[in-house]
């Protein structure tokens, strides 16, 4: 059965229909040719999945109406845990957010490091999407938070509220998997050249503890997957 995003401000009070436009619509109707009768799964992109039927399709608006039937699983992640995280060359960055999404992050802060080689911006609608398909293919309702890109002092005043809050540094003592995790935590994954002074005590200052991933020296976004593995490994909750 295929998935589809329904916001929430697309439902009916009492969740008992609701609307399929923009992409959305477009995909289901022009590209799948759904036709009325058909079912669906609907996620609000909180947490929250229904099985819908397609009562009316509206050419001329360019909107389906959906009758809501039931409510059903999703493959939702228990733990919370925020990503910031630099910012590598596009194509690898929408595969950061896909992959980050699947595993189950809950948000994704890009921030402008001194070190980083470029700055991507006007792209976090873009990201958004990437991440809006990567959760409708793999089971969950819920679709992280992306951030436009920000600096690290305004990105560590958004994750003040964390039980736990690590950074990654090839040079820190302990690895990944010795730490005690929290259902709570905020991960950060510098650029390749590494943190600046500056930035490793403005890190410091927020109460992070460093953490390595090993001997090798990983890329941005296979250091942030590699990290966001192990914490949801670790935690034994998905």
């Amino acid at each position: 059965m295929r998935t589809f995003f329904v916001p929430n401000d697309l439902f009916s009070r009492n969740l008992k229909s609701a609307q399929l436009v923009g992409d959305e619509f477009h995909h289901a109707v022009h590209v799948l040719r759904l036709k009325i009768g058909s079912l669906i799964r609907i996620i609000d992109g909180e947490g929250h999945a229904f099985i819908a039927r397609i009562k009316e399709i509206d050419l001329k608006g360019q909107k389906a109406y959906l009758e809501v039937l039931e409510t059903t699983w999703a493959a939702d992640p228990e733990l919370k845990v925020s990503l910031i995280t630099a910012v590598p060359r596009p194509a690898r960055m929408d595969f950061l957010v896909e992959k980050a999404t699947e595993i189950g992050v809950d948000r994704i802060i890009p921030v402008r490091f001194n070190r980083t080689e470029r700055t991507l911006s006007g792209k976090t609608e873009r990201w958004r999407k990437i991440a809006i398909s990567a959760s409708k293919q793999c089971g969950r309702a819920s679709i992280p938070k992306i951030y436009s890109t920000t600096s690290l002092e305004d990105a560590l005043k958004l994750v003040a509220d964390c039980e736990l809050k690590l950074a990654a540094d090839p040079d820190a003592e302990p690895h990944l998997i010795e730490l005690n995790l929290k259902e709570r935590a905020a991960i950060v994954v510098g650029p390749e050249g590494g943190f600046t002074d500056d930035e490793k005590d403005l890190l410091e200052n927020h109460n992070f503890t460093f953490f390595n991933l090993g001997v090798r020296v990983l890329r941005v976004e296979t250091a942030a997957i590699v990290a966001l593995a192990v914490w949801f490994a670790k935690s034994k909750k998905s």
